[in-house]
């Protein structure tokens, strides 16, 4: 949607649309159904927002979409495409283990407990410095 020129368009599935889904399929079963409500609900319903999110974005992508590229042929170079998975799929790799490597280390040296400890530890220190990031 932006090489539409139509952001906020865009971002109305997964930032309207989506939170929408989930705050009222999980409100309606806590208010009529209190004490079944489990973790398995809590991810269905996530995973039903993101499907309607999705689906809401699929409509209003065709229905903003230039005919013209509706009926454009496509055109495939297949060795760029490799070259440039290749290297992202590299790059990516690094991330991962870049990412993980405090934990896969910790673990090799500690307890599971603490590896328990640790991640969470990280995680709420992720969310706080990337809420700084933003706020700045």
């Amino acid at each position: 949607m932006q090489g539409l020129h139509k952001i906020a368009l865009g971002q109305l599935p997964e930032d309207i649309v989506r939170p929408i889904i989930f705050a009222t399929l999980l409100g309606i079963t806590y208010v009529f159904f209190r004490d079944s409500v489990t973790t398995q609900y809590v991810m269905g319903f996530k995973v039903t927002g993101y499907i309607i999110a999705f689906m809401t974005g699929l409509y209003i992508l065709f229905k903003n979409l230039p005919t013209e590229v509706m009926h454009a042929s496509p055109e495939y170079d297949a060795k760029k495409w490799l070259k440039a998975a290749t290297i992202l799929s590299f790059l990516g790799a690094i991330h991962i283990v870049n990412r993980e490597i405090r934990t896969l280390m910790l673990g090799s040296l500690g307890t599971i407990e603490d590896v328990g400890i640790f991640t969470v530890a990280l995680r709420g220190a992720e969310c706080v410095f990337s809420s700084m990031k933003i706020s700045q």
